[in-house]
């Protein structure tokens, strides 16, 4: 058996979200959230991080059944909330 890690960061989703997302405008809104939450935790945000990844939800959550499938939704989901 082979054993193995995955670590979910900011970029790594944003490419999924590119792959996943059939309109190119929402995969660039959704980037452009997980960016800014990247940043704001880096300056040590921990609200503004908060906030933005919350807005990311909500917009996939928006976006299921329209430019997202549910199962990708899921998935994209919960490697938002592993970060």
């Amino acid at each position: 058996m082979a054993a193995f890690e995955v670590r979910v960061t900011y970029s790594s989703l944003c490419a999924l979200t590119q792959r996943f997302v059939t309109k190119t405008g929402i995969a660039s809104s959704l980037c452009s959230k997980l960016r800014a939450a990247e940043a704001a935790s880096v300056r040590g945000s921990t609200n503004a991080r908060a906030g933005l990844m919350h807005a990311y939800s909500r917009e996939v959550d928006a976006q299921t059944g329209k430019s997202i499938t549910a199962a990708h939704a899921a998935i994209l989901l919960r490697l938002a909330a592993a970060l």
